[in-house]
């Protein structure tokens, strides 16, 4: 068997965007004989169809490859070539030779009954007709080209067969000269792809897709502000290696053998920006400050996270976080953003707040003795603080007093009939204030006070005692009384705190908290009760 050779002859003509070419194929490897030697088969390498040595019927199968003859092409002509190599002379008739369009056929993997029968069997009939050994075939037409047409981007497969099997044959060559088909096709130039759509747009990349309806495209450019920066062999590109927050005007053209389209209409696509850098914070009295450095491009502003929930959206590059809770630490990240979305967080910036904790139950009371007049009082703070500020809030006169205390008399001279407004709250080292702990009162007439509306009174009118100082620091003296007594002191919540029978007239009040108590001193048949601020 002579050795195969694939070549090409091109011929190029451009005429309104059209591009025509000829190529000439010779046989690929896939070329096969099937030789019948009574009930037998086998297979051979060679082409000889026909003819009878020892009763041998044999018949051929060539392929040619129409892979680079694309499947957008037209074809125009096509010509089969096939010339015999030899025809045996023991018979000097004419060799009646079939020539069939095999679409779907291998030897591989079939049995040589299933072979032989395919090859006879195949629908498409190209040529029928008898020749000398001398004679060319030169096969052209209508049916070829239809079938020719139906199998491009694929191989073409021929079954050359003897009609009648006797004995006599041809057998033919695989020279290139002798055996080759010769196609003739065009390609015009693809439409202009249409309906461009951008999706999932980051930082640097976005995804492009397109449409292009004339199917004759082998490929697309994808240019970005004009300039090419990319090629695609299906309707999608990702774009990447784009600036962030940039815009970005994408165009996309077809091409193929005959040339490039114009570029399609413009789409703008605006990416996501970095995230912001370098987050920072610094905490003073229950506020924190952050600063970032900001992300480059097109910018709407930055989101402001506090433990990962969106707190507030600022354009400049800091941030100050107020009414932050005592003692609590709080994890804060930024973003940036633009109307394409939103950019990773930034880093993450722990900040502790420093601010203490408010005091807590404050309340007035009235009292009557050493008065009448009003306290307040509160729970402390359950951070360590300096002390506690008062401030009257209505009428308006601000910061009041200073205690170390969880008490404050206020007074015992109020217009009556009014309403008074005060707040509470707690200090430490640095300055730093809680949040105001807050009540009020409405100051009566002296005239009009019931006993209900004390908090504190004589339960005895007739005892006449006096308890000093009060308030009271570390011991309260008694005058008024010369003979034992029993004493009893209790919180605002009834709860005893100290109980003692006394047989002198002070009493030891240096272990009490800073507050204000119930003293309730009995002797004989009377009790007095009277209230006490321990300082």
């Amino acid at each position: 068997m002579k050795t195969k050779i694939l070549f090409f002859v091109l011929i190029i003509a451009h005429n309104l965007q059209a591009l025509e070419v000829t190529t000439k194929l010779n046989m690929t490897g896939n070329n096969y004989g099937i030789v019948k030697q009574g009930t037998l088969y086998y297979t051979q390498g060679g082409l000889d169809v026909g003819y009878t040595t020892d009763q041998t019927i044999s018949r051929g199968y060539v392929e040619f490859s129409l892979a680079n003859i694309p499947t957008y092409a037209t074809i125009t002509s096509a010509q089969l070539h096939l010339q015999a190599f030899q025809k045996y002379i023991s018979v000097a008739t004419k060799s009646t030779i079939l020539i069939k369009g095999i679409t779907n056929w291998t030897l591989a993997g079939l049995a040589p009954e299933g072979a032989w029968t395919a090859l006879n069997s195949s629908t498409t009939t190209l040529y029928n007709n008898a020749i000398n050994y001398y004679d060319a075939i030169d096969l052209t037409g209508t049916a070829l080209i239809n079938y020719i047409s139906a199998r491009k981007g694929n191989n073409v497969g021929l079954g050359i067969i003897n009609k009648y099997e006797t004995t006599d044959g041809i057998a033919f060559s695989t020279d290139p000269l002798d055996l080759y088909l010769s196609v003739k096709y065009t390609i015009t130039v693809p439409s202009i792809p249409s309906e461009l759509v951008v999706s999932n747009i980051n930082t640097t990349s976005c995804n492009l897709s397109w449409t292009e309806t004339s199917g004759k495209s082998k490929g697309y450019n994808v240019y970005n502000n004009g300039v090419l920066i990319g090629s695609s062999k299906n309707k999608t590109y990702s774009a990447s290696g784009l600036t962030s927050a940039s815009n970005n005007i994408f165009t996309v053209s077809s091409f193929n053998e005959a040339g490039e389209t114009s570029q399609s209409s413009a789409i703008g696509v605006l990416t996501k920006p970095l995230s912001p850098t370098n987050l920072s914070a610094s905490t003073s009295c229950g506020s924190t400050s952050l600063s970032w450095l900001g992300s480059t491009g097109q910018i709407s502003g930055y989101k402001v996270y506090k433990n990962n929930v969106l707190l507030t959206t600022t354009t400049n590059l800091n941030a100050q976080i107020d009414n932050l809770t005592a003692s609590t630490q709080y994890t804060f990240s930024v973003s940036s953003y633009n109307e394409s979305g939103e950019s990773d967080k930034s880093n993450v910036a722990i900040s502790t707040s420093t601010m203490p904790s408010s005091p807590t139950n404050a309340v007035i009371r009235y009292f009557v003795s050493p008065g009448p007049g009003y306290v307040l009082t509160w729970t402390a703070s359950s951070t360590t603080v300096k002390g506690y500020h008062i401030y009257q809030q209505s009428p308006p006169m601000g910061l009041i007093a200073t205690t170390t205390y969880s008490s404050y008399v206020l007074g015992t001279s109020f217009q009556p009939n009014q309403t008074f407004m005060y707040g509470v709250c707690a200090y430490d080292e640095n300055g730093c204030e809680s949040p105001l702990a807050t009540t009020g009162f409405s100051s009566m007439q002296k005239q009009k006070v019931k006993a209900n509306n004390l908090i504190s009174s004589d339960i005895n009118s007739q005892a006449e005692l006096n308890l000093y100082p009060n308030p009271v620091v570390n011991k309260l003296y008694i005058d008024g009384i010369s003979q034992t007594f029993d004493v009893v002191v209790t919180n605002l919540q009834g709860q005893i705190i100290k109980s003692e029978t006394k047989l002198s007239n002070s009493i030891d009040l240096s272990e009490l908290r800073s507050g204000v108590y119930i003293i309730k001193i009995k002797y004989d048949k009377t009790e007095i009760i009277r209230r006490i601020i321990k300082q």
